[in-house]
């Protein structure tokens, strides 16, 4: 319903639109009527009229000045103009300023209402516009952190952007530094995108900056942080590891740079998983600089480290790079000549290290399998098909179990709901910050999609579930403990009406049914 305010120094005129319109059938509400611009503008001011028909001749403020004092002052207010024969310049001025009709006096009732219908249309169409507008604007915010987050690891992987892309993506994207503090986080041990999830979740929500950008690229979390002292980092980064390890028996390394441009972060993250893996070989769960890595050093030992991006690779379900990898072990085969029982040889021993360092507990099948048909190759190109062939398998196996993620995240949720299950005051919201580190909306639109029910019912069902169990073994008149003990309070009135609700039976009632 749209609100009218009526504006005309002739009280006949004011009171004869007044009475004569059928405004809540017509779908209006007249909020009052006003003899001057003066006294117009005030109730404007207090009511806020959608619409106000208003004359142009009046004493104090005529119609111009009135319109132009509320357009001054932001309100949102659509105008028909009431004028009289030879008042048609006035009305074209009041037109300039936005008026939307225009109308002579006299005017009938239909006209009156045709001039109002059609402006209530626009205020409508307007409506829809802003809410269109606001709604588009909440989803680019929405998704917003997610563009910010592929560009950042587009830098990071080497896209090549000219000067003026590059600036329009900061811009639109509202990243507000050029040189950041770069963090990069390698977790010890086996990996699930869940662990590397977990951990971007807690670098965030510990962040000593809300416009730090993390991302997860292959097997590590990559964090940049607007410039921060050194010392402020490292006790961030300390506590991340803190965190982590609460959720997570295991440690992580950490490498750090203090200051570095976003044009060098493709070079950067190189050199950073090559100290990181050294981390990981000398002494997991170490907080080192950039410079502290001894690089020269490192690059003696170089093969080592493509076998470890290998089994990285493999445990992220990387196809590209299990491919990548392959290929380029193979050119080192071939640029040194290797023969091939020299190749088949160090195959061997290179799966028997992944099956140790990668813990797959599927990987023992496919070397057993290997190492029977192996020796019957004749060529480096048939041996390098038969590898290529395993890893395809092999990483396929491990993408599905990736894939798979959501379903894990739906099971963490109903694993740590029954570990919780006494506690009278779980929700899916205190489950997803405490232990999911995940948004609770989305997490709750997902448990429906993976399980067809919402999690409150489900909790209820599973705390009905325990109590059946439990009246197997207590006897009846301690069911006040069976209701505490699956979340239920110290009230058993309430806990048997619960029962009863789901099972069609009272407590007594079913304890009765299972006495033999």
């Amino acid at each position: 319903m749209y609100s009218v305010l009526i504006v005309d120094d002739e009280e006949i005129i004011r009171q004869g639109i007044a009475q004569v319109i059928p405004w809540e059938a017509e779908g209006f509400r007249l909020i009052g009527v006003a003899e001057n611009g003066q006294e117009a503008l005030e109730k404007v001011e207090l009511f806020h009229p959608d619409i106000v028909l208003t004359d142009i001749k009046m004493p104090v403020m005529d119609g111009i000045e009135l319109i132009r004092q509320v357009r001054e002052r932001g309100f949102s207010v659509e105008f028909i103009i009431l004028s009289g024969y030879g008042e048609f310049e006035l009305a074209q001025a009041a037109l300039e300023y936005g008026a939307r009709h225009y109308l002579l006096k006299p005017s009938s009732e239909a006209t009156i209402i045709e001039a109002l219908r059609h402006v209530a249309e626009q205020i409508e169409k307007k409506r829809n516009d802003e809410a269109f507008i606001k709604e588009s604007k909440e989803r680019l915010y929405k998704f917003l952190p997610l563009v910010k987050e592929q560009f950042i690891r587009d830098l990071f992987m080497g896209a090549s952007y000219t000067e003026e892309e590059f600036e329009y993506y900061r811009t639109y994207l509202h990243i507000d530094f050029e040189t950041a503090s770069l963090v990069l986080y390698q977790i010890e041990g086996i990996l699930s995108y869940e662990d590397l999830f977990v951990l971007l979740r807690i670098c965030k929500k510990l962040s000593p900056s809300q416009d730090a950008i993390g991302t997860i690229i292959n097997s590590h979390v990559v964090v940049l942080y607007p410039l921060v002292q050194e010392q402020v980092l490292i006790s961030h980064i300390e506590q991340v590891q803190k965190e982590f390890a609460t959720y997570f028996s295991r440690k992580i390394s950490v490498l750090y740079e203090t200051q570095v441009s976003l044009h060098e972060l493709d070079s950067l993250y190189q050199e950073l998983l090559i100290g990181c893996r050294y981390l990981a070989q000398k002494n997991p769960g170490l907080v080192w600089h950039r410079t502290q890595i001894p690089f020269s050093e490192i690059r003696k030992s170089d093969d080592l480290y493509r076998l470890q991006d290998l089994l990285l690779a493999l445990q992220c379900g990387d196809k590209a790079a299990v491919s990548r990898e392959l290929e380029s072990l193979f050119a080192v085969y071939r640029s040194k000549k290797m023969g091939l029982r020299l190749v088949r040889s160090h195959l061997e021993q290179l799966f028997l290290w992944l099956e140790k360092e990668g813990n797959f507990e599927f990987f023992r099948e496919s070397i057993d399998i290997f190492l029977g048909s192996v020796s019957d190759t004749t060529s480096l190109e048939e041996l390098e098909n038969m590898v290529r062939t395993m890893f395809e398998e092999l990483v396929n196996r491990n993408y599905r179990s990736i894939k798979n993620y959501k379903n894990r995240l739906v099971n963490l949720l109903i694993h740590y709901a029954q570990a919780h299950l006494s506690n009278e005051h779980l929700s899916l919201k205190w489950l997803a910050q405490k232990y999911l580190h995940v948004d609770p909306g989305y997490l709750s639109k997902l448990f429906v999609k993976e399980t067809g029910q919402r999690f409150k019912h489900y909790l209820l069902r599973m705390r009905i579930e325990k109590a059946r169990r439990l009246l197997d073994v207590y006897s009846e008149d301690r069911i006040y403990e069976i209701a505490r003990e699956v979340g239920m309070g110290d009230n058993p009135q309430y806990f048997s009406q619960v029962f009863k609700k789901y099972t069609g039976k009272s407590p007594s009632e079913y304890k009765k049914t299972t006495i033999f």
